[in-house]
């Protein structure tokens, strides 16, 4: 479902409400396919995930099991600047 008139009005007042809007409306999207595939017998559904995600994640992942070596070295900060990096959110 599309509201072009309502997304005109948010484009014209701020950006963000704007890509707020698009970003409910691939919600919206994204959970009648889900309704869709249940309908369909579908028993396991999941919710396709961001490929960027998912590769954040992994690194978070891999830089939580090098927390040790950071605390030998004294290098706290160094470690949190890293998970910070990795926890910053990339405009699309």
């Amino acid at each position: 479902m599309s509201f072009p008139h309502l997304s005109k009005a948010f484009m014209s007042h701020d950006e963000m409400a704007h890509k707020f809007l698009d970003e409910i409306c691939s919600e919206e999207s994204d959970f009648h396919q889900i309704l869709a595939q249940i309908s369909a017998g579908h028993i396991n559904v999941k919710q396709p995930v961001n490929k960027k995600y998912e590769m954040s994640q992994r690194r978070l992942h891999r830089l939580a099991e090098t927390y040790g070596k950071y605390k030998e070295r004294e290098e706290i900060f160094t470690y949190l600047e890293a998970v910070a990096y990795n926890l910053k959110i990339q405009p699309e």
